[in-house]
């Protein structure tokens, strides 16, 4: 690859002065393929440092999700963090009448499992509660907006149960089929009283005739892990082709000779949602100290509602006046060595969002992402060699719309994706000397 001719990079060097910018300009002789994503890439080069710092995590809405999650993780380079989980339950079958001798025999939560994040050998201690305030029912399916940053009151403890979170296989159950799951015990007097005596004293037994009479008297469990827990479990409380359905059992015994069974059910009707809480204080970043002037060594992503890395790509405004034509920009940031010797997974993509200053300033995916939406984007953690990861970022569009749109902001940031569980990165920030980030913009000169 060939450097340019002393005259252009002069010119170059001083428009990069105008612009705040600090560059290296590479001609290319004609158009180069990424061994990676094979974008063709037309132009001039030109390699634009960029500014980056951590910043405290934006809340996510939980409710109406896949997957739910509840435990504690204590995480050395990002503090700790722990998720609460609320479940709503309805009667298989309304105005239901257990008898006058029915005596609870034993209780059992069932709840289908995903996967775990961190020590699975580790002692899982769970609070169980009734949630301390209704949520009420939704007809076909839920659909109030929960998001992670809220709080719940807990209601009469029913449980304190400690166990290693290895799944067992859980019976089948209508259409849906054998699944691993966790079958956690409850307390038998709870839903003796809460249940079975309720159902069949005049006073309350209205609270069965239906189930939205039923989740506003009891409430749904709601979940809250012990602190020093080392995991988090990801489960699935119901799924619409019968794949996954959680479920309390009440096995019960009628004169002492007859037992039988009455089940406690979650579907598309019934709230689940999450609230998580992450603790810095403890973490390798001081998030109330980041240098936003000059950038940091090293910056942090976490997915769950935690830090995101904010990216200030300083004097791109500037190129407004310039005449280039911008072809191609693509973001690189590395990863710092080491992280995959972590106990935690690396988040295997992040997103590239921009705040929306027509929408309040939320966050929104950039427009490179178009139809395609993130995947647009890119973002895929890659390894151009054997000790080297990076993140990959094509942001053109989104460049060009800050150059034109005077209202549109310079920063950008980059989070975890939704979807992935806990999992989180540490990158290299623009005072990393071997190996920062950049920003590689392909250009067109404009003609004299």
């Amino acid at each position: 690859m060939k450097h340019i001719k002393s005259g252009i990079q002069i010119a170059i060097v001083f428009t990069m002065a105008i612009f705040v910018f600090v560059a290296c300009e590479k001609d290319l002789s004609g158009p180069s393929f990424d061994a990676f994503d094979e974008v063709p890439k037309l132009g001039t080069l030109m390699e634009v440092p960029v500014f980056m710092y951590t910043s405290g995590g934006d809340s996510l809405r939980t409710s109406a999700q896949s997957f739910q999650y509840m435990g504690a993780v204590q995480d050395a380079p990002f503090g700790s963090m722990k998720a609460n989980f609320y479940v709503q339950y309805e009667l298989a079958q309304t105005s239901v009448d257990f008898g006058a001798t029915a005596t609870v025999d034993s209780v059992f939560w069932e709840l289908p499992f995903e996967r775990l994040y961190g020590n699975a050998q580790a002692n899982f201690r769970l609070n169980i509660y009734e949630a301390g305030t209704a949520v009420s029912r939704s007809s076909g399916a839920f659909d109030s907006v929960v998001y992670s940053n809220g709080s719940m009151p807990a209601g009469d403890l029913i449980s304190t149960v400690d166990f290693v979170p290895t799944p067992v296989i859980l019976p089948a159950m209508g259409n849906v089929p054998t699944q691993p799951g966790f079958r956690i015990p409850l307390d038998k007097d709870f839903f003796q009283a809460r249940i079975i005596d309720a159902a069949a004293d005049p006073a309350t037994a209205s609270n069965f005739s239906d189930n939205n009479n039923f989740v506003k008297y009891f409430k749904g469990l709601y979940l809250e892990p012990d602190s020093n827990n080392q995991a988090i479990l990801q489960v699935k409380v119901w799924e619409t082709n019968n794949r996954a359905q959680s479920r309390i059992r009440i096995f019960y015994s009628v004169n002492d000779t007859v037992q039988r069974e009455f089940s406690l059910l979650h579907n598309n009707s019934n709230a689940v949602f999450n609230f998580y809480n992450h603790n810095y204080s403890n973490a390798a970043f001081d998030l109330n100290n980041q240098d936003t002037t000059f950038g940091e060594q090293n910056t942090y992503v976490q997915s769950m509602a935690g830090v995101f890395t904010e990216i200030d790509l300083r004097g791109v405004k500037a190129l407004k006046d310039s005449g280039f034509a911008i072809n191609f920009a693509e973001l690189i940031v590395p990863v710092l060595q080491g992280n995959f010797l972590q106990a935690f997974d690396p988040l295997p993509s992040l997103s590239v969002l921009a705040r929306d200053p027509s929408a309040d300033n939320i966050p929104r995916v950039i427009l490179d992402g178009g139809e395609s939406g993130q995947f647009g984007v890119g973002g895929n953690l890659s390894r151009p060699d054997p000790r080297r990861f990076v993140y990959r970022f094509k942001i053109t569009r989104h460049l060009n719309a800050i150059i034109q749109n005077d209202q549109l902001s310079e920063k950008i940031l980059l989070t975890g994706r939704g979807a992935d569980g806990y999992r989180r990165i540490i990158l290299n920030g623009n005072q990393f000397v071997n190996d920062p980030p950049v920003l590689n913009i392909y250009y067109t000169k404009p003609v004299n």
